[in-house]
Formats: C-alpha cells, structure tokens, sequence
C-alpha cells in the first residue's frame, strides 16, 4: 500500500491494460445510458479508449510530481485512488456481467449505479486536481 501511495502512477498505469482488454472483449457492443428522457448510446470500445487515455493523463501527472519530487498529499492520494478504484468495481461490472442489454434485476437499477459512478467519478477527479496542484505549488521535498 505504500508502494501506490508514493508510486500512483503505477497503480493508473496498470489500470489501462485491464480497461482496453475489457474494451476489446467487448467490441462492437453498445452502451446505452438512460437518464430521465435522455438516452445515450455509446460504443463500448470508445468507452474503453477514452478510459485508458484519461487514465494514462492521470499516471503521468503523477509522474511528473514524484519526478520532479513534489510532495503528494497521502490522504487526497488515497482518497483519489479508493474513489477511483470504487468507481472501476460499476464499469468491470458492466462490461463482464450485466452486458449492454441489461435492464436490471430485482430492482437493481444498472442505470442508476453508472449514474452514481460517473458522479463519484467527477468527485475523484475533482480530488485529484487538488492534490496535483497542491503538490505542483508545494516546496520540493
């Protein structure tokens, strides 16, 4: 644990190869997102990309910091990588059990847990800003 507190890089960059072997078990496979009357159909593939970019933006912020030996904030860093982690659990969920043609079970909303996720997925980025530009702006260590 330690290791991913003073490495978070490691842990974004070992996220991206599991995000793209989701996507490509999937491929061709559309998402649909159903909020209220709006609906978004979106290609699982894109979806996987778009993942393992941002994930690979987010590794290579914390790269430079620890390269540059910039002090992370441990307890945003852990927050961001549990919130983080949190919201990846709803995304394998979808990929590998429920399918794109899931209408939930037992009133197990599938909409409603990746609405929930996108939502804590805004609060970690939000995080992790904070300590990027906290760590960016501190005294080097």
């Amino acid at each position: 644990m330690k290791k991913i507190i003073t490495k978070p890089q490691l842990f974004f960059l070992s996220l991206i190869p599991i995000v793209l072997i989701a996507g490509l078990l999937n491929k061709g496979d559309n998402a649909l997102f159903i909020y209220e009357d709006i609906y978004i159909v979106m290609d699982v593939w894109y979806i996987s990309i778009l993942s393992a970019v941002f994930f690979f933006l987010i590794c290579i912020n914390y790269y430079v910091l620890t390269s540059n030996k910039k002090p992370l904030k441990s307890t945003l860093t852990i927050l961001h990588i549990v919130l983080q982690f949190i919201v990846f659990i709803p995304l394998l969920y979808y990929f590998f059990v429920s399918g794109p043609d899931y209408n939930g079970v037992d009133g197990f909303d599938t909409n409603l847990m990746i609405s929930l996720a996108f939502l804590v997925f805004l609060l970690a980025t939000v995080i992790h800003f904070i300590n990027f530009f906290i760590s960016l702006l501190s005294k080097k260590q």
